[in-house]
């Protein structure tokens, strides 16, 4: 696929060039050695039937193209006009030809081109069967100007001084949903014929000129209309009873197919014959997309002061619709009824519904919103069951205070004791001998013994200097301090996972600390000796390690 390369044409300066014609004679270039599609998008805001953009002589010579790599010229959907002259941007040609094409593969879709005067042709493409010209209208054209290429959705009228076969409404090619006026005073090559060996399809072509021939298409295809006798639309399907009423508004100009009329669906596959058809003045397919919308309601069952609600629409046109809406409600598939509560207009036809209690008393409730003129709508939630803040009533009824005999929220009465006697049952079956177990009363007078012994010794524990000690307690107060820091320890470790004595901690810790090695990820801690191994641990990380885990 070739590179789409776009480019922008604006009024204001503010887009790549402020005219067609610059841009072609800019960008021109061999676009099959480039490999690319050139795309002009036209911005039409200030270019109106009051200050047209009026350009001659765009020649596009300069360009190489081939079906995939051309040059389309697109005006904005948003500037467009509606099939009717001076409804959106408008391009005018003061003198000369206006589009010089000759085998350059060009688009131009979105175009009004009008008004004309002093021009030789609107097209001059007499070689060229490659131009597509698409949702186009050409129309008070002064020397005419035969378009030679595929038309698709264009509607043409008010053609003057076609004097031969050049300036023809449509000279080879193809043409698909056009619309070719004939208006009275006009003629054509031979008299009054508007469209010359071109593959016709969906074509509408209607003369109000009554002198010359009644010959208007020299063509081949099928599904076309005339309203001439003899006039020979060709093809299977065609016909000729064609009448001004076919129109939206013959007298007003606007040529667009009517709906109701005979052009609407006497087209190829049921479609319309002509350039574009009438757009509809009831609900759009949009309107009525977006009023079956769906909405997620989970109303509480059985709880009143909820509200349900939905957007009316106006068949009529599609707009909103403000005026009276009643109510229906049908309960888990029972009998649809009138509502009991009240419909309220928020605004902009939104209707909100606040349904009774009893209306909410089902699984499944359908709420029906109906108004004269209105699109019937039907909401339909499913119901869950009340929320605890729902019951808050009953909560309230629980009493803040702690429940006792003497608090007078407290209604029961404690029995006596003679009542809950009577509401005891003493039975043998309590007292299970396979569940007893007789007492250790060997181990009992054991304990009894040691109790009496220490309750007969506990004068001798205090002297008049403090406690009395045994021989091997006073033996422990001979031990100095230089004792204890200048004996030599046993050098010991303990394993991995065992609870050290003071001793093997300290070893683990000096050793730790000044004897150790490192092979990777593995931690050596030697002995005293320097070369026996106390301990090993793995590191996380060979490198930068954050952390480490003993193994033996």
């Amino acid at each position: 696929m070739p590179t789409i390369v776009n480019f922008t044409i604006k009024k204001d300066g503010s887009g790549s060039y402020t005219s067609i014609k610059a841009a072609v004679v800019a960008q021109a270039k061999d676009l099959v050695a480039a490999d690319e599609l050139h795309r002009f998008t036209i911005t039409g805001t200030g270019w109106n039937s009051t200050t047209p953009l009026s350009e001659t002589f765009i020649d596009f010579n300069s360009y190489t193209t081939d079906a995939t790599r051309r040059v389309e010229f697109i005006v904005e959907v948003a500037d467009r006009h509606d099939f009717t002259g001076g409804s959106g941007f408008v391009f005018t040609i003061p003198s000369s030809f206006g589009f010089v094409l000759r085998s350059e593969f060009v688009t131009l879709d979105g175009f009004e081109i009008s008004n004309t005067t002093g021009t030789s042709g609107v097209f001059n493409n007499a070689d060229s069967v490659n131009t597509l010209l698409k949702n186009t209208i050409v129309f008070n054209i002064a020397g005419g100007g035969a378009f030679q290429g595929d038309g698709e959705n264009n509607i043409h009228w008010g053609y003057t001084g076609q004097a031969s076969n050049t300036n023809l409404f449509y000279l080879n090619g193809t043409a698909t949903n056009v619309t070719c006026i004939q208006l009275t005073g006009e003629g054509g090559f031979n008299g009054d014929i508007g469209l010359r060996d071109v593959d016709c399809e969906n074509v509408a072509l209607y003369s109000d000129n009554n002198a010359g021939n009644d010959q208007y298409f020299s063509c081949t295809g099928d599904y076309n209309a005339a309203n001439k006798a003899d006039s020979n639309p060709p093809g299977a399907n065609s016909f000729e009873t064609m009448v001004s009423g076919d129109f939206v508004n013959f007298a007003g100009l606007d040529y667009r197919s009517a709906l109701g009329g005979a052009l609407e669906t006497s087209g190829l596959g049921g479609t319309f014959i002509g350039g574009n058809l009438e757009t509809s003045s009831g609900i759009s397919v949009t309107a009525l997309l977006n009023s079956n919308y769906m909405i997620e309601y989970n109303m509480k069952k059985n709880v009143a002061s909820q509200s349900i609600g939905a957007q009316m629409i106006t068949i009529a046109d599609g707009s909103d619709f403000t005026g009276t809406v009643a109510v229906e409600v049908t309960i888990d598939g029972g009998t649809k009824t009138a509502g009991g509560g009240s419909v309220t207009h928020e605004g902009e036809g939104y209707h909100s519904y606040g349904p009774t209690q009893a209306e909410t008393n089902g699984n499944h409730i359908a709420v029906s919103f109906a108004g004269t003129g209105a699109l019937t709508q039907t909401i339909q939630v499913y119901t869950a069951f009340p929320q605890t803040v729902d019951n808050n009533t009953k909560i309230a009824l629980i009493p803040t205070t702690a429940m006792r005999g003497t608090d007078s929220a407290n209604t029961v009465v404690p029995p006596s004791v003679a009542q809950f006697n009577a509401r005891t049952i003493v039975s043998a079956d309590y007292f299970l001998v396979a569940d007893y177990t007789a007492p250790d009363n060997t181990s009992i007078t054991s304990i009894l013994a040691d109790t009496n012994e220490l309750q007969t010794n506990q004068g001798n524990w205090l002297t008049a200097t403090g406690f009395s000690t045994s021989v091997e307690v006073a033996a422990l107060n001979d031990i100095s301090v230089t004792d204890i820091l200048t004996t030599q320890m046993t050098e010991s470790y303990a394993g991995d996972g065992t609870a050290p004595t003071l001793a093997q901690s300290l070893f683990l810790t000096m050793q730790n600390l000044q004897d150790f090695s490192y092979t990777g990820t593995t931690q050596t801690v030697k002995k005293l000796d320097g070369s026996t191994t106390a301990a090993t641990y793995t590191l996380n990380d060979a490198v930068t390690p954050t952390s480490k885990t003993r193994v033996s």
